[in-house]
């Protein structure tokens, strides 16, 4: 038989986690967080979708992103993909961002 690393508990955890529902995730992360509340879930609007709303340059939604006008969010499973919170945005076009 083949000795099989396996690694650090996080990667352990990571991989057990991933292939949870997204239903599971949340509910995993209520009961270890003591959360009893329903996580309310925020839509990702993706750089383009941000500016395109706006009707400004790509460059200008990550010069907001880097002065924290709007918080970026990096997209699960990418390298250098980012997006911003639709709540956030919303905030942002009712002139309640910072």
């Amino acid at each position: 038989m083949k000795n099989i690393k396996i690694g650090n508990g996080y990667e352990v955890a990571k991989l057990a986690i991933s292939g949870l529902s997204v239903r599971d995730r949340q509910a995993l992360l209520r009961e270890l967080t003591g959360q009893t509340a329903n996580l309310q879930q925020d839509r990702i609007l993706r750089r383009a979708q941000v500016a395109k709303q706006f009707n400004v340059s790509l460059g200008a939604v990550d010069l907001w992103g880097k002065q924290g006008i709007l918080k970026r969010i990096k997209l699960p499973g990418r390298t250098r993909a980012a997006g911003f919170r639709e709540s956030e945005v919303a905030a942002l076009v009712a002139g309640g961002g910072k």
